[in-house]
């Protein structure tokens, strides 16, 4: 059975505590256009640190959840594994560099 795949758009904000320390949140775009809070369990991998496409795991067993459908004010998505981030370079995803170079 082949994976099915879910992309989220994930734009990254940096926030400073009362402190002074600086953290990063996340916000995911979800289906009707709006951008609801993202957060990532601790095993989900490697925390991006730039905005760009998340991509998880559909089926057979779903590898995000959205928490707060019928009794948040605000819902939030859960990322529980990431399969894949294609990180945002000037609003266009980065495209993979060959090694190899070009001849003429």
């Amino acid at each position: 059975m082949e994976k099915e795949l879910v992309n989220i758009e994930l734009k990254v904000l940096q926030m400073t505590t009362g402190e002074g320390k600086k953290f990063l949140t996340y916000k995911a775009l979800n289906k009707n256009g709006q951008w609801i809070e993202c957060k990532f369990r601790k095993n989900a991998g490697v925390m991006p640190e730039k905005p760009g496409i998340l991509t998880v795991e559909k089926s057979p067993e779903k590898q995000y959840s959205v928490e707060g459908r019928n009794f948040r004010k605000y819902p939030r998505i859960w990322i529980h594994k990431i399969e894949q981030f294609e990180p945002f370079l000037n609003g266009k995803i980065i495209e993979k560099q060959s090694h190899e170079e070009e001849m003429f």
